[in-house]
């Protein structure tokens, strides 16, 4: 039985090629978006399974109830407390990043990237093979130990196991002989724990000390600076261990805003960081706006098979009565249509498989990730989409499967041909939907761009225009010539340093009590500058007066505050108070400026003079002169550091990598809105040819009747005007709502108005009036004569 129903299948799909095309078309271009989908979700589920213990490894989040939002950054002596005072804690370390390692290769010294310091702990917590079968208790244990990955000592020590073996290097540009301790086997692209090296985490300490100009960082409950990573034994709970860290923090530290910590599970730090200050990247909003997609993708395709199947189905139904008239039942026919549909999805498999690997390229620079397809899962993903395929086909199905079996065999050989008022109208709500769809699409676009925009253009408080910024590194030792032979440079306006360049987040902050209220804490970012820095990038000064070597004392004696600072720590009369500590001076006000992104509001910031702290040099340059001026500032570089390479960028680069997401946002809403277009008018195109055929002889009497073909492409196409205008009314009220929500998350954003659900109207009235007209025109151009010579 179900070889006859196969075989009639094939014949079915052969005699409605049409049919058969633009389905199969469809069908294989929405399942291989929806592959891509699924490869991408996957992998980002799969993030750092590697690490076999991964149900029970906790980061120590901290939160910030001044500021109503988190940061990873938590104080040195947290690991060993929570260590020595919760039994729950069964291991615990901290970790950080090594701004500057270089290791002697041959006769020049090569910098390191993806340096992590920490102590022996991190092997039990994470899942850290070694090349080598040997223990990890005591690797880290010296500060001169240094693990590296089997990638670098291939290319270090080719040929040799380096195990024992001593290399020279230089770290925070300080000189150290490194004895080698271990050799990381190669981990997963998919966790966010791959280090190229693994240093002592002594080596992270002074650097801090020198940001925040003390000796004891590592002692300081205040100075927030380093990841805290726990493993809790098995059965502990995290949310009461969370709890107790609250009530020890009372007791021990006391109650501060700057200490409120809760814990993050090892599965939710790659999925979920967007509440934290400095990452803000929320890989769960990814994977739910994808699946949205997938499935959108998804039921346009259905739309489409039904739509066509609803024009098939008249020139079918002499067959169905036929089939009843020789005794098939309305499940027999059922069967027929669904083996049909399967069978037309399981036609477009091959050619969504092909279609997707083609595309993979393009798909992992959108989604600025890796698709990787491993042999082991090769077969997970084969019952996927195979599952998927069937699913798809077999939902395609239900609508004419339904409605075919439900026909009467007297009505059918009476009049085969009807189309029916009912079918129409549901056909009119199909292609409405589908428009509806587009439309949102458009309209988010639209709105998502024009808020990308709005964060390019948005005035951040200070120069912009013809200014590079160029990375020194920690403890850069030759930084006064370099500054000076920059500033000699006839196409230099002027330049100074900094701690970090603008646009950038700076590496931390401090506690400074409300100057009306001791119990509440505010956390103020920190900001080194050189002289002249403010006023070269045109920092506005409110009140009081910038540095200057007039006074004597204002290096590291001397801060300045932005306006936000003098509101949240509610200081009358700043100028000449005391901030933080008896040795800083309140000297001046400038106004607020933005550092890093207007996603989020402006924090308080202190700035502080002090040249030790200055990492970037900012440089203005005469309009049209870069590219004569970088090959200069390289060659001046390569005289004070010769070993370590010349690095810069433009504000209007670092701006759009901080709104990145937002721009990957856009393609990705755009790309979905051509696709549903595309699909759309495939489905449209189809279905009027259909329609249109099937009204060819009441087309050609209106043209003997003195019809012109204006009116006659009018009249059809009235109706799907009709359908277009109804999709954008109902799609503003939905975009409004989704688009609000998005935007309700930034600081800083822009109004939706009615210009964007317009441009979207016109777009649909375009395209739909386009794709109909083309079928039409051939039609209305027939010769009458023709169509009408047998009646």
């Amino acid at each position: 039985m179900y070889r006859n129903y196969l075989k009639t299948a094939f014949q079915s799909l052969k005699k409605n090629k049409l049919f058969t095309i633009i389905n199969t078309v469809g069908l294989s271009v929405a399942l291989a978006v929806v592959f891509l989908i699924i490869l991408f979700i996957v992998n980002e589920l799969s993030y750092d399974r590697c690490h076999t213990k991964s149900d029970r490894v906790y980061r120590v989040l901290n939160f910030y109830s001044d500021s109503k939002s988190m940061s990873e950054y938590t104080p040195y002596m947290l690991a060993s407390t929570l260590k020595d005072n919760f039994p729950q804690v069964e291991k615990a370390t901290h970790v950080s990043g090594i701004g500057s390692l270089r290791l002697k290769y041959k006769d020049e010294y090569i910098d390191i990237g993806s340096v992590i310091a920490t102590g022996s702990e991190i092997f039990d917590i994470f899942t850290l093979p070694l090349v080598t079968n040997q223990s990890t208790q005591h690797l880290l244990d010296d500060q001169k130990a240094i693990v590296i990955s089997r990638k670098l000592a291939e290319k270090l020590f080719p040929g040799q196991d380096p195990v024992g073996k001593s290399i020279e290097g230089e770290i925070e540009y300080q000189p150290c002989v490194f004895t080698i301790t271990g050799v990381l086997n190669d981990l997963p692209v998919n966790s966010t724990f791959r280090p190229s090296c693994l240093v002592n985490i002594k080596w992270s300490i002074d650097p801090v000390n020198q940001i925040f100009n003390v000796t004891n960082a590592d002692e300081k409950w205040d100075i927030t600076s380093w990841y805290t990573w726990v493993l809790l034994k098995d059965g502990a709970n995290p949310d009461d261990l969370s709890s107790q860290l609250k009530d020890f923090v009372l007791q021990h530290v006391g109650n501060f805003s700057y200490a409120n910590y809760s814990l993050q599970s090892l599965g939710d730090v790659y999925l979920k960081t967007d509440k934290l200050l400095n990452t803000g990247k929320d890989k769960m909003r990814d994977i739910q706006l994808l699946s949205v997609i997938a499935l959108i993708t998804l039921l346009i395709a259905t739309i489409n098979y039904v739509l066509l199947s609803t024009a098939v189905s008249a020139s079918r139904s002499r067959e169905i009565g036929v089939r009843k008239t020789f005794g098939a039942s309305s499940v027999n026919i059922q069967k027929q249509i669904y083996i049909e549909s399967v069978l037309m999805a399981l036609l477009a498999l091959p050619l969504a498989v092909v279609l997707s690997l083609i595309t993979l390229p393009f798909a992992e620079k959108l989604f600025q990730t890796r698709l990787l397809i491993i042999d082991s899962n090769l077969i997970f993903y084969s019952v996927i989409f195979l599952t998927v395929t069937i699913v798809i086909g077999f939902i395609s199905g239900i609508y004419a499967a339904g409605y075919l079996s439900r026909l009467r065999v007297v009505s059918i050989l009476k009049n085969y041909v009807e189309l029916g008022r009912n079918k129409a109208i549901f056909r009119s709500m199909l292609i409405t939907l589908e428009l509806i769809i587009f439309c949102v699409f458009v309209s988010s676009a639209l709105i998502v761009r024009s808020q990308y925009k709005y964060f390019l253009k948005k005035d951040p408080g200070y120069n912009t225009e013809n200014i590079i910024t160029i990375d020194l590194g920690f403890g850069f030792s030759g930084y006064t010539p370099f500054l000076n032979a920059i500033n000699s440079n006839p196409n230099v306006i002027s330049a100074a340093g900094s701690m970090y360049g603008l646009p950038s987040k700076g590496p931390g902050s401090i506690i400074v009590p409300n100057y009306k209220d001791n119990s509440k804490q505010v956390n103020v970012d920190g900001m080194a500058v050189d002289y002249g820095f403010l006023e070269k990038m045109g920092i506005q000064l409110v009140e009081g007066r910038y540095f200057s070597r007039e006074f004597g004392n204002d290096m590291a004696k001397s801060v300045i505050l932005n306006e936000t600072a003098v509101k949240q720590l509610e200081i009358d009369d700043p100028i000449g108070k005391l901030f933080a500590s008896d040795s800083l001076t309140i000297v001046g006000v400038v106004k607020d400026f933005m550092p890093y992104s207007f996603e989020q509001n402006i924090a308080p910031q202190f700035i502080m003079l002090n040249t030790e702290y200055v990492f970037n040099i900012s440089v203005h340059y005469k309009s049209g002169t870069l590219s004569s001026l970088i090959p200069y500032l390289e060659a001046e570089w390569k005289k004070v550091e010769p070993y370590a390479p010349f690095q810069f960028s433009t504000i209007e680069d670092a701006t759009k990598s901080i709104y990145a997401s937002q721009k990957r946002l856009i393609s990705i809403i755009t790309f979905t809105a051509i696709f549903s277009l595309l699909i759309s008018m495939s489905g449209l195109f189809g279905l009027t040819l259909f329609v249109t055929r099937a009204r060819t002889k009441e087309i050609s009497i209106k043209k003997v009747m003195g019809s012109s073909e204006s009116s006659i492409i009018y009249s059809a196409l009235r109706g799907n005007l009709v359908e277009v205008l109804l999709a954008a009314v109902i799609s503003v009220p939905i975009t409004y709502y989704i688009m609000e929500q998005w935007l309700s998350k930034y600081a800083f954003r822009v109004s939706i108005n009615g210009w964007f659900f317009v441009f979207s109207l016109g777009v649909a009235v375009v395209v739909v009036v386009f794709t109909v007209i083309v079928v039409l025109l051939k039609v209305a151009r027939t010769n009458p004569a023709e169509t009408l010579k047998y009646e």
